[in-house]
């Protein structure tokens, strides 16, 4: 009786081992860390990879950025020349853009981060520099 009983008990640990060690890890699904940025995330921006020179007016932009005509360029600076992974940037991504005019009448820092862990950017703000 006593081995029956030791045996039924080492079979079914053996195949509750054996079941659990086939059990697919679920670390795919990982949610990438959220960002959140500082004021020293920023600091010595224009030093940064200068990834883009634009010059007037931009349909895409909309209200979103101030003089957004014919007068206005606009540089976009990557910090450490960020480039797009599979199609997006990663989390963490720090982008500086500075809109100008010739008249000076438009003199815009727009600051951006990719922040991660499912951010709403609808609940986003501006903050002048």
């Amino acid at each position: 009786m006593k081995k029956s009983f030791f045996f039924i008990f080492l079979l079914s640990f053996t195949v509750l081992v054996f079941l659990q060690s086939c059990k697919k890890d679920n670390n795919d699904q990982q949610t990438p860390a959220e960002y959140i940025a500082t004021d020293a995330s920023f600091a010595g921006f224009m030093s940064w990879s200068l990834d883009a020179t634009n010059q007037g007016a931009d349909p895409a932009l909309g209200g979103a950025h101030a003089g957004n005509d014919s007068t206005v360029t606009r540089k976009v600076y990557f910090k450490n020349g960020q480039l797009l992974v599979n199609g997006s940037y990663p989390v963490g991504t720090i982008i500086v853009k500075h809109s100008d005019n010739p008249a000076q009448s438009v003199n815009e820092f727009t600051a951006m981060v990719k922040r991660g862990n499912n951010f709403n950017a609808a609940g986003g703000r501006r903050v002048p520099i």
